[in-house]
């Protein structure tokens, strides 16, 4: 994942900047160079360095907040790294550069109020990075409460060609290159993905590479419509999610087919030929096939059968899947886990230890004075 994406319309209310021209040059420039500091500085450069190659909920969780029980079993909350590293930019930039006025702030409410003091100012940006400093503190308590985890694995099935399928109790941060721990051994996961179950029709059917195929629903947020010629209007909407959608995608609007002609992802925007004018789409639902690979069947008791897909975004309890012309209803998903060992294991109930924030080296920072 990317490192967080802080910008100058992020400095308003309690952080107020104002800034124009080549001021909001030089705000966008302490973003840039502080955002990494401090990130640097609190958590190390091997956590900094893996936030910005690693797409893993643990580290979205760290930087932009999360609930957590910590070691007295109280369900808390913590902010995440992202609103101090934004008090302390605030604090960096206004006791460098910046008097009252560019911070949009006066002594009092009256017409006649005086502008604040340099003083005044610098004591408004030390406040600011305290409040950063004692955000941290909750943050310091959820790294602790997650320092390690422990659980067991409830299931697990050997796949052929040393991969085991181990599903686990508790998966919370535990994703692909997370390192867990038995009694006896150490196991890295290769790969997780999302383990779904249906019941089939008999025993005994295998659906490993076969192609399977659900449908992904949106609704249409706004409808915009272009004449091209009398019988060719370009109708241009907007989802929430285009995830599965390119060009040439046939997406249904209710009950009607429509073929995507050009999308735009940073409006979330597809547009499609219709032929006649006058549509509002607005509110409808939109819907498009999502079709991957099978490439886990494992057959259990009671014609019951777990499977896994390449791409399994939006694969759901309640879907419909289709499989060789055969319609299934996904009954269950858990998030299953892929490890290596020699053949005629079991992992059944085995118990495990793995620390998510291990690479993190935190940092207390001290409260700034005058």
């Amino acid at each position: 994942m990317a490192l967080p994406n802080i910008t100058p319309d992020d400095f308003i209310g309690w952080n107020n900047i104002v800034t124009s021209g080549s001021q909001k040059e030089i705000l966008i420039d302490y973003i840039s160079r502080f955002t990494d500091h401090y990130l640097r500085l609190i958590i190390g450069d091997k956590a900094f360095i893996s936030i910005q190659t690693q797409n893993r909920k643990k580290w979205n969780d760290l930087l932009n907040g999360s609930n957590f029980i910590n070691d007295e079993g109280v369900k808390m909350q913590q902010q995440g790294l992202v609103m101090p590293v934004k008090d302390f930019i605030y604090f960096e930039y206004i006791r460098d550069n910046f008097t009252s006025s560019q911070i949009g702030l006066l002594q009092n409410k009256s017409t006649t109020a005086d502008r604040l003091t340099d003083t005044d100012v610098q004591e408004i940006a030390r406040s600011r990075y305290n409040n950063g400093v004692s955000i941290m503190h909750g943050i310091k308590d959820f790294l602790k409460a997650n320092e390690k985890r422990k659980t067991f694995i409830t299931e697990s099935f050997y796949l052929g060609e040393y991969e085991y399928l181990v599903l686990i109790e508790d998966n919370e941060y535990l994703e692909k290159g997370e390192i867990f721990r038995t009694t006896d051994f150490t196991y890295k996961i290769t790969r997780d993905s999302q383990i779904f179950e249906i019941t089939g029709a008999s025993n005994g059917i295998d659906f490993k590479n076969q192609d399977a195929i659900w449908s992904f629903q949106q609704v249409i947020r706004t409808s915009n419509e272009q004449k091209l010629s009398d019988d060719r209007i370009l109708y241009t909407v907007s989802v929430d999610n285009l995830d599965g959608i390119s060009i040439g995608t046939e997406v249904m609007i209710v009950t009607i087919p429509y073929e995507v002609y050009s999308i735009n992802k940073d409006s979330k925007c597809f547009s499609f030929i219709g032929t006649l004018p006058g549509m509002n789409f607005t509110t409808l639902p939109a819907s498009w096939e999502f079709t991957s690979q099978i490439f886990i069947s494992i057959e259990k008791e009671n014609n019951k059968y777990y499977l896994a897909v390449e791409d399994d975004r939006h694969v759901l309890e309640g879907v419909s899947i289709m499989i060789q012309d055969q319609d299934y209803q996904i009954e269950y998903i858990d998030k299953g886990f892929i490890i290596m060992n020699d053949p005629g294991m079991s992992f059944d109930l085995l118990d495990i230890v793995w620390s998510p924030y291990k690479d993190v080296i935190f940092k207390e920072l001290d409260c700034a004075t005058l």
